[in-house]
């Protein structure tokens, strides 16, 4: 199982990387100027939700994730979900 600090490593290298979510919505994601949370852009848009690092934490514990019921009682499960079971982010 990867630590935390690999995956949020991998996190930071791709930063700005296409991800899709299981509905296959294409997404990217960015990180704030001090690292400590990263927003969601759509279609050129920025999503309405910070995702600190201490809640990647959170589900990085739950890692390997295999269903989105896994993360479902986190704040957007589907972005963590797609983000933490890619091969880029978690190897």
């Amino acid at each position: 199982m990867p630590t935390f600090n690999a995956v949020w490593a991998n996190i930071i290298r791709c930063e700005g990387d296409v991800f899709h979510t299981i509905t296959d919505l294409p997404f990217t994601y960015s990180l704030s100027k001090d690292k400590t949370y990263l927003t969601i852009g759509r279609e050129g848009k920025k999503i309405r939700q910070m995702f600190y690092k201490k809640l990647i934490a959170q589900a990085c514990e739950r890692i390997p994730i295999k269903r989105l019921s896994d993360v479902a009682d986190l704040r957007g499960p589907s972005y963590l979900y797609a983000i933490l079971t890619d091969r880029r982010i978690v190897k």
